[in-house]
C-alpha cells in the first residue's frame, strides 16, 4: 500500500486509500460505508464533486513521488447492520478524470 487517508500538503481532500496494482498501475480508492441502500447505495454517493476533489488530491499525490502513468479510481463499499460488517463490495474504474 502507497498510503492511507493520504491529505496534501496544499488544498483540500482526501483519498481513503492508494495502492499499487501492479509497478506500473496506481489505484485511488474512496471506502463508503453504508448501512442500506438508501440514496442509491455507497457508490452513488462518489458524486462528480468528490471525483473532482479525488482526481485533484490524485495529482498532487503524484506530482509528490513523481509518477505519471496509469492510475486508476475505485469504490469499496463497506455494508454493516448493528455495528457488524456483513458486506464488502470493491467496484473498479468507477470513473476517470476528464471523461
Amino acid at each position: 500500500m502507497a498510503a492511507r487517508n493520504y491529505r496534501p500538503t496544499a488544498g483540500r481532500g482526501e483519498v481513503d486509500i492508494i495502492a499499487w496494482q501492479r509497478d506500473d498501475l496506481l489505484v485511488f480508492v474512496e471506502v463508503k460505508t453504508r448501512a442500506g441502500d438508501g440514496f442509491g447505495g455507497p457508490t452513488a454517493a462518489v458524486g462528480t464533486k468528490k471525483m473532482d476533489l479525488m482526481a485533484r488530491v490524485a495529482g498532487q499525490y503524484m506530482e509528490e513521488i513523481g509518477y505519471e502513468w496509469a492510475v486508476r479510481f475505485d469504490v469499496v463499499a463497506v455494508y454493516v447492520r448493528k455495528g457488524e460488517v456483513k458486506g464488502i463490495e470493491h467496484f473498479e474504474d468507477v470513473f476517470f478524470p476528464g471523461a
